[in-house]
């Protein structure tokens, strides 16, 4: 490959940040199983993941309200990070954040 070839190849990093925060009331802040809300929710975004044909490479609870999952797919490696909490009142507080790096090669 010569000099000039060089500028005819171009490595590419994109890099996708999103943040998304939702608010609810619950009918009952005592009878509310927080635990089993994160599991479900931790599950159905295994299953997004694993329909999109991503893989998970790492996946962890740190605690009943929150999970954070690795994922890698062609040319794209993220992670997904959810926490809860309940807050005064009968209302839960739910944020998800979203990266994710994706390589390509231009030719």
């Amino acid at each position: 490959m010569g000099a000039g070839d060089a500028d005819r190849y171009v490595a590419s990093i994109c890099k996708q940040v999103k943040n998304e925060s939702f608010t609810c009331q619950i009918d009952s802040a005592e009878q509310f199983d927080e635990g089993g809300f994160i599991a479900a929710l931790k599950q159905k975004v295994e299953a997004e993941l694993n329909q999109s044909k991503a893989k998970i490479i790492g996946s962890t609870n740190p605690d009943a309200s929150s999970f954070y999952l690795e994922y890698t797919t062609e040319g794209t490696r993220g992670k997904v990070e959810v926490s809860g909490g309940k807050t005064p009142g009968t209302y839960y507080s739910l944020e998800a954040d979203l990266d994710e790096n994706t390589n390509s090669e231009a030719k």
